[in-house]
């Protein structure tokens, strides 16, 4: 999951031109478990709270945010997305997923 999730876009963006524009989606679900208040974009992500898929998305959305903010002439122009279920209750909500989330926290707690 390293490998195809953070690695392997890394090295896509390392070798697009400044003038090329990667973008990319980010995270899936970094706020799983936030409980019964609303979380914002703001709000510190707990990583032990991760499945190793959504921490491997959440790695790649901080490498690429890195190679981001250290830009230079050789740097490509990054824009990552993150879906409306990431953080915060929306109107098209991903009901399916919340049974996992549930079937994760039943094992684990």
């Amino acid at each position: 999951v390293q490998q195809q999730n953070v690695l392997d876009p890394l090295d896509v963006a390392g070798r697009m031109l400044p003038h090329q524009l990667l973008i990319f989606a980010s995270t899936t679900a970094v706020n799983e478990g936030s409980g019964a208040h609303p979380r914002s974009e703001l709000d510190a992500v707990d990583e032990g709270k991760l499945d190793s898929y959504s921490a491997s998305m959440y790695r790649r959305e901080q490498a690429l945010r890195a190679l981001s903010d250290r830009r230079n002439a050789l740097t490509p122009r990054l824009i990552g997305f993150r879906f409306g279920t990431v953080v915060g209750v929306s109107p098209g909500q991903r009901v399916d997923l919340a049974h996992m989330a549930m079937i994760k926290s039943a094992y684990t707690t």
